[in-house]
């Protein structure tokens, strides 16, 4: 069980371990005593039961509450999905940096990868990790108007050996890439996806789903 995310149920667990310590105690000792009475112990027992019974309850409240959020959180997921993966090539220009690095992950997720953005500041170059099975990627995303240039691939193929990645892509909204950029990606073996490729690989999406 994670403890973080039942940390209420260990504490309620520490709580009442606490009262019937206490309650047991005296009775224990009396037990070594001539003083002790078989009555002695039916009180305890009474009370003990009772905070079983509540300590029961309590953790399979907290665990369904707990797996209710957790539906909740990923019929959210599901949904933010789908909408992301409905929006067309076109709608991304309307997009700031930060939501078409999010839509970058969300259109490698749709393809089975389990992908994530990384923390804002000092990424590396890197903006979205990709992983399945041994392949892992590393994703830098250019919301660029301009040519992009050799920088951009120098940044993803270090981050790329930061991450531990397999392979290193750039995905951007640009038409193009300078020629120094496109030498230096043949040999640092990092994928270039202009805005065209970008289009090209969402029709073929599109027309897989379509035929399905």
């Amino acid at each position: 069980m994670d403890f973080k995310k039942y940390k209420k149920v260990w504490l309620t667990l520490l709580f009442l371990i606490i009262p019937i310590a206490f309650i047991w105690t005296p009775s224990i000792a009396m037990h070594d005593t001539s003083l002790a009475r078989d009555d002695d112990f039916v009180i305890p027992i009474i009370v003990t039961i009772f905070l079983v019974i509540l300590l029961v309850s309590l953790i399979l409240y907290y665990i369904w509450k707990n797996t209710k959020r957790d539906k909740q959180l990923m019929e959210q997921e599901i949904n933010r999905q789908k909408q992301m993966e409905s929006i067309g090539f076109n709608n991304v220009d309307n997009m700031s940096p930060y939501e078409f690095e999010e839509w970058i992950a969300c259109l490698m997720r749709s393809y089975g990868y389990n992908a994530y953005t990384t923390k804002k500041s000092q990424d590396f170059g890197v903006d979205i990790i990709a992983e399945s099975g041994p392949t892992k990627i590393a994703i830098q995303a250019k919301k660029y108007s301009g040519a992009v240039g050799v920088e951009a691939v120098q940044q993803i193929a270090s981050g790329k050996q930061f991450y531990d990645c397999t392979e290193a892509w750039i995905m951007t909204t640009s038409q193009s890439f300078t020629q120094s950029a496109w030498e230096m990606a043949k040999k640092l073996d990092v994928k270039l996806f202009n805005r065209d490729c970008m289009i090209a690989v969402l029709a073929q999406k599109h027309n897989a789903s379509d035929n399905k």
